[in-house]
């Protein structure tokens, strides 16, 4: 079975990156989708935000939205 058909190559734009709605329900989700194998390993996630943030500040917080104790190899990865 082709996993290309199954899982195809993905870019997720993300409007109000720096934004509550993002930490606490956008990043969680895209987070479980790639955890449960949804998502496939060629995937990107783009953000627009207005707060002026780092790319260093921007993963500390998804980081922190998506962290939970069973899934920390899979979140290092992600």
């Amino acid at each position: 079975m082709n996993t290309e058909t199954n899982n195809p190559k993905a870019v997720i734009v993300i409007f109000g990156a720096t934004g509550d709605l993002a930490k606490r329900k956008l990043y969680p989700s895209i987070h479980r989708l790639y955890h449960s194998g949804k998502l496939g390993d060629q995937f990107a996630v783009v953000g627009v935000g207005r707060r002026p943030w780092s790319h260093e500040d921007l993963r500390a917080v998804v980081k922190e939205s998506v962290s939970s104790d069973d899934a920390e190899a899979k979140t290092e990865e992600f």
